[in-house]
Formats: structure tokens, sequence, C-alpha cells
């Protein structure tokens, strides 16, 4: 007759219910509808932004034919070519001719507010005969400025507007002819009012700026601590302020649901060390509320938990692990502590030749690879934050092992870039292919 095994424990259905009913499907979830609501808002955002955009494009090239049809219109009234042949046959002198010019100038343009200045060139001066400015220019800051940025198409043989762009101003130029026998007779330079043109754009551009900052780029950050978290890193933080509460409540759900996240599966771990020892195991945590959500490297105090049950627990009747996270003013500390047999020489000289790398002088012990994991450990410490971060591991008086990671309290500046960090990880990566 078989035996029946024991029945399993209800704890462990309990935990492994909460995570398959709680954490998986919250993590799902969101995951899901910050990608969903993301793609969406971004899409419609990009196409509002380029509606505007066209809006303003149009609306300004609109406001330039018009400017562009009123400089055409005096060839078609024949002011201006009937001044000129009454000066060309002699019926008016020069001063009567451009005095009746500059007449028709000012009711055109020196009234309206879309233009700021006008020049208007008989054939063959090399200067303005008429000039006028409603901003200011003087006729000496003209030829100086403006002039030079003008002279090509006034020498060419067109009667085309011209739209020329010179030291932050917009001009028309246009030669002019005579409507019969396209006889040229002068050339008019107008300077359009850039504010009058544009007058859409400054709000156009708050808009823009609007939702790339309260809508774009809070989503942004929200979506990359999401892809953090699907690709594994539990404790993920939103990074940054939100430029508004709207969006600085989904940091802090999304903050606290990680953390929660985190936290669940911490205990996961530390509940399945202590269903696998039984009553031989007592784990105690003592962390910081503050450091709660401190953002730090991947994987670095699993690899001491191990070292501490494989080194600790098992080669004693009863063991104690002990979890503790604090800080001062400068540093950050994460210290793994277990009870266990005291440390021989020969086991501290290969602890200190593990986390210094030269343990290769060292003869292997099959089956045990917990020093891979906690020289790996030290390096990315030191690699990250610098030399003077890392790992130590000591054993006290009582003959309790304290493994201790020491970070900086704040992010240092000169912390090492991107690709520097890629290059670590392909030399972790070698160093644990040899080491198997």
């Amino acid at each position: 007759m078989k035996k029946k095994s024991p029945p399993k424990s209800l704890k462990k259905k309990i935990l492994i219910f909460m995570i398959l009913c709680w954490g998986v499907p919250v993590t799902v979830f969101f995951a899901f509808t910050t990608l969903s609501y993301h793609q969406e808002i971004v899409e419609k955002a990009e196409g509002l932004m380029e509606d505007e955009l066209h809006n303003i494009a149009s609306f300004a090239s609109i406001r330039i034919g018009d400017a562009i049809a009123i400089c055409q219109r005096p060839s078609y009234e024949k002011t201006w070519e009937n001044a000129w042949k009454n000066y060309e046959n002699g019926s008016n002198d020069r001063n009567e001719y451009l005095q009746e010019v500059n007449t028709s100038l000012k009711g055109k343009f020196y009234q309206d507010e879309r233009f700021n200045m006008y020049a208007y060139y008989c054939y063959g001066s090399e200067n303005p005969d008429c000039f006028s400015s409603r901003t200011g220019i003087s006729y000496h800051s003209y030829l100086e400025e403006i002039q030079p940025g003008v002279e090509d198409v006034i020498a060419m043989d067109s009667s085309y507007a011209y739209v020329r762009v010179t030291e932050g101003r917009m001009f028309i130029i246009r030669n002019l002819y005579t409507t019969v026998d396209y006889v040229r007779f002068g050339t008019l330079v107008v300077e359009l009012n850039k504010y009058k043109v544009f007058q859409d754009v400054p709000l156009v551009c708050y808009g823009i700026y609007f939702l790339r900052r309260h809508i774009q780029a809070p989503i942004g950050q929200i979506m990359q601590a999401s892809k953090r978290m699907e690709a594994g890193e539990m404790g993920v933080t939103v990074e940054g302020e939100m430029p508004n509460s709207e969006f600085q409540y989904m940091k802090e759900s999304f903050d606290s649901m990680s953390g929660q996240v985190r936290c669940l599966f911490e205990y996961a771990y530390f509940y399945i060390m202590s269903m696998r020892f039984g009553q031989r195991l007592r784990i105690e945590q003592e962390i910081d509320e503050e450091l709660r959500y401190l953002m730090v490297p991947p994987l670095i105090l699993q690899p001491l938990v191990e070292n501490a049950v494989v080194h600790g627990v098992e080669v004693m009747a009863n063991g104690l692990i002990r979890l503790k996270v604090y800080h001062d003013r400068e540093h950050v500390y994460l210290e793994v502590r277990n009870t266990g047999k005291e440390m021989t020489e020969e086991a501290k000289k290969k602890i200190e030749a593990i986390l210094e790398g030269t343990e290769a002088q060292i003869p292997k012990e099959p089956g045990r690879h917990t020093s891979i994991g906690i020289q790996n450990v030290n390096r990315r410490i030191r690699l990250m934050y610098g030399e003077e971060y890392g790992l130590t591991i000591v054993q006290e008086a009582d003959f309790e092992t304290v493994s201790k990671i020491t970070i900086p309290y704040e992010k240092r500046q000169e912390e090492k870039s991107a690709k520097e960090r890629n290059q670590v990880e392909e030399e972790l990566k070698n160093i644990a292919r040899l080491n198997k």
C-alpha cells in the first residue's frame, strides 16, 4: 500500500494564489493600458500638431499672397506707369513724377500695417528715389543692411514678385514694366510686417509646447518605466517630475504598484527559502522606509542571500538571515547578515581573491557557482559608481558573516555611459562562461 504524501502547505497555496490573481494581472493590465493609451494619445497629439502647422503655413501663404497682389496692383492701375510716361514725354519734371509716385506709395503701403517700409527705384537708379519706413529704419541703414540683399533681383529682367529674407526681415521685390510694350520703368521693394503675417504662430507654438510638455513627455516617462518593468526590473519608479497633478497621480500610482510588486516577489523569494528549510531558517528584514523605492542595479542582493544560505544555513542546524538597508549622509548600505561557522583563514583569503578577481589561482569547488555571483556584484557596483564603492564580506566576533554593498546616496554625476555599461555586461558574460 502506497504511503500518502503529506498535504501541501496552505500558506504556499495562498502565496501562489496571490501572485497569480493579483500581481500578474495588475502588471499585465497596467502595461497593456499604458501602451494602448500612449499610442493613441501620441497619434492624436501628432495629428493635431501637424494640422496646426499646416494651417499656419496656409494662413501665412495666403497673407504673403495678398501682399504680393497689392504690389502687383499698381501695374494694372497704371498710376505709376502714366506718371513715368508723362515724365518721359516732358509733361512733368522728375520731381513731379516722384511726388506722384510717392503719394501713391504712402496710400498703399505706409498706412497699411501689413507693411513696414517701401523703396521705389527709377529704372537705372542705384539707390531708392522714394523711401519711407514705419519702423524707424533710416535711408542710410537701408542702403547698408538691406539693399545688398536685393540687388540681384533688381538686376534681373523679370516682372515676377520675389520674396527675400534679409537680416531677419521679409521683403517683396518686383521690377515694374509697362503693360503694353513691356518697357521697364522702375522697381518696388516693400518690407512685410512679419508680426502681422505670422501673428498666429506664437499661439500655435505654445500649443505645440503645451502638448509636448504636458502630455507627450510624461507619457514617455511612464512608458520608459513600463518597458523596464516588462524587461523584468522590479521596483521601477517613474523618473522626473510630472508637469500636472493628473500625471503626478499616475506616477505615484505606478510607483506604488511597482513597489508592491517588488515587495511581493521579494516576499515570495524569502518565503520559498523559508519553506525549503522550514524551522531551520529564520529571515528578518530591517529596511529604511525612505529607501523602499531606491533604484539599485538589478540582481545584486540575490547572490548574497544565496551565498548566506549555502555557507550559513546549510552547514548549521538552525540559521538566521537578516536583510538590513540603511543610509547616512553620503552612502547607502545593503547588508545581508547570516549566522554560521567560523571562517578559516583559507576561506577569508578565497573571499578576498574572489572580490578582487584573482580567484583563478584558487582551485574550484565542483558544483559551486556562488563565487561568480558575488564577484559580478562587486564588479558591477565598482564599474557603475566607482572604485570606492562595492561589496565587502567580513565575519564579526560572534561568527556572523556580514555581506555589505556600499553605493552613493545620491546619483553621481560621473556615472558611466551606456556604452561603457554594455561593455561591462559583455565582460561579465565572458567571465561567467569561463567559470562554467
